[in-house]
């Protein structure tokens, strides 16, 4: 991949790390990484290409990207300093564990409107420390 100076640029308002689909095709691709020379995003959409899509940096260090992409679901990584890695925000992964995005999706509607907790003397409560 070629180096040339990131662009330091304000993100779109409401920007959220990792890949998310912002409707109408818009795509946003974003990863935390202060202090690195060249971000790009490679994946289905670009064939992988490291050149395609290089990324810009806010002044906190937040590197991104907007795409417009057709509907359906990429597979995609990120090339930090020359080498690939795996998006830590990823929300979905695939069996090979490449994060992917899915475009077009319809959101998800939550509903617990026929939920009734369980009487207390009925509950089973953990506790769970997650350095153990």
């Amino acid at each position: 991949m070629a180096r040339k100076k990131a662009s330091v640029m304000a993100a779109p308002d409401g920007l959220m790390l990792g890949a998310v689909a912002r409707g109408d095709g818009k795509c946003t691709f974003a990863l935390y990484a202060p202090g690195k020379q060249q971000v790009a995003l490679v994946g289905d959409f670009n064939d992988w290409n490291d050149s395609a899509d290089p990324l810009r940096v806010t002044d906190e260090g937040v590197w991104w990207i907007e795409k417009q992409l057709d509907h359906g679901t990429y597979g995609y990584k990120f090339v930090v300093d020359g080498a690939e890695i795996v998006d830590p925000y990823a929300r979905r992964l695939s069996p090979d564990a490449t994060p992917q995005v899915v475009v077009g999706a319809e959101d998800y509607h939550w509903g617990d409107d026929g939920w009734d907790r369980p009487p207390f003397h009925d509950l089973v409560i953990y506790e769970l420390h997650v350095g153990d």
